[in-house]
């Protein structure tokens, strides 16, 4: 008896100890991973240990496959039987449209403006750009239109052009020959902006009214060749110090403003974030690939840091200074209304800011995600726009199809319809 009760103690005391050890060992991991800002695993290399972090901030993904979000009641179909009908309203429910966030309104416009289904010059014969339509006319010119499908210019001069941005009033800005403007609806005539260009360094793309915006009181600035920021209730400046590289708006308690040396985010006290990964640098490229950068979005920031070398690499890091895992061998195109646009294998696809996948990589082209909807096209070369619900809004169905400005023009079986989007 006397033996038992010693090897049962004997054992007791052998479990005590490696607890203790246990959890001595998890303390220190701890501190090491507190003051490295990393995850420290025992035993485990760190590349696995990122795989899994990567995995469990991003779903596994499911075997990509061929998926029809069409039916066999189509919704164009009904929503251009409604609109011979009801000369406007809102668009029916076919099971299709089931979206909180997106409500589609029909257009009253004339069909008799409308163009017809060929596509000159490799043209979309409509085009919604900023709120207007633009139409592609058989002898080559353009006409500029409203929303509502009435002639503002029935010869756009090749001179004046969107620049793709807007002002700060909600105002869509038109460039011509080096000046800015913007077009009064109360006047009907171009009147001048003072848009400023040093604003923001994507060009050649639609952004939604609200990219370029603050959505606090900081507001960046620009003058005289120096960036800063300003609180926009007191017009007094927010810090003393000015810089001339590439600036970004303040977001979610974040700006950025352009060094000698790269890109410096600051918050609302001017202490400095994001340092831990390297040295900050501007994006390069153009169009849609900038788009993010340096824009606290559901806080998460994509930023570019030099890979120690000549090369950049691209980042996205939470607001706690924490890397965001997105998952690997995926480019990285664009990050907006809280929704990225990867790229693999020529496939593209949506997954949001909390890793998930709201539309699987299985399109052959995706535009960045702006106005609450994510135009894609799917194996069959026909377009479709779906939510950040993951909802299909408009079906795989059209063979042109553009959204700009709360304005979306398509074109399916060679007819156009024009809708409105709330």
């Amino acid at each position: 008896m006397a033996g038992k009760a010693f090897w049962k103690e004997s054992r007791r005391r052998s479990v005590k100890q490696l607890l203790i050890a246990g959890c001595f060992v998890a303390l220190s991991l701890l501190l090491v991973g507190l003051c490295t800002n990393t995850i420290v695993l025992p035993f485990v290399n760190l590349s696995a240990a990122l795989e899994r972090a990567s995995a469990s901030a991003s779903p596994k993904l499911a075997q990509p496959k061929e998926s029809d979000p069409t039916s066999s009641l189509s919704f164009i179909e009904l929503l251009r039987r409604f609109y011979s009908g009801v000369p406007e309203g809102k668009a029916p429910d076919t099971g299709l449209y089931d979206s909180s966030e997106t409500e589609l309104y029909i257009c009253a416009i004339d069909p008799a403006i409308l163009p017809a289904a060929q596509i000159e010059n490799g043209k979309s014969a409509l085009r919604a750009r900023m709120g207007f339509l633009v139409r592609q006319n058989a002898d080559g010119t353009q006409s500029l239109l409203n929303a509502s499908g009435n002639a503002i210019l029935e010869t756009m001069p090749d001179t004046l052009d969107f620049t793709g941005h807007w002002d700060a009033s909600g105002r869509a800005v038109f460039s011509q020959n080096g000046a800015f403007s913007v077009y009064d609806t109360e006047s009907g005539e171009f009147v001048p902006s003072d848009y400023q260009k040093e604003l923001s360094n994507i060009t050649g793309v639609d952004l939604p009214a609200y990219y370029d915006l603050p959505d606090g009181d900081i507001a960046l600035y620009y003058s005289e060749g120096k960036y800063g920021f300003y609180y926009q209730s007191t017009m007094a400046p927010c810090y003393q110090f000015y810089h001339e590289g590439q600036s970004y708006q303040f977001r979610e308690g974040f700006g950025a403003l352009g060094t000698a040396d790269g890109v410096l985010v600051v918050d609302r006290s001017a202490t400095s974030f994001f340092n831990l990964y390297g040295t900050l640098l501007q994006p390069v490229g153009e169009g849609a690939d900038l788009i993010g950068y340096y824009r606290c979005e559901h806080g998460l920031m994509r930023v570019c840091v030099s890979d120690g070398a000549d090369g950049r690499e691209d980042l996205i890091l939470t607001s706690a200074n924490r890397r965001f895992y997105l998952p690997a061998d995926y480019r990285l195109i664009s990050y907006s209304d809280g929704v990225f646009l990867l790229e693999k294998d020529g496939r593209y696809g949506y997954l949001d800011y909390t890793g998930r996948w709201i539309a699987q990589p299985i399109f052959s082209f995706a535009e960045p995600f702006k106005e609450g909807l994510g135009v894609v096209r799917d194996q069959n070369g026909l377009y479709g726009a779906v939510d950040r619900a993951g909802l299909f809004v408009i079906p795989c169905e059209c063979s042109e199809l553009s959204v700009s400005g709360g304005v979306i023009a398509l074109r399916r079986a060679g007819a156009w319809t024009v809708l409105w989007k709330v």
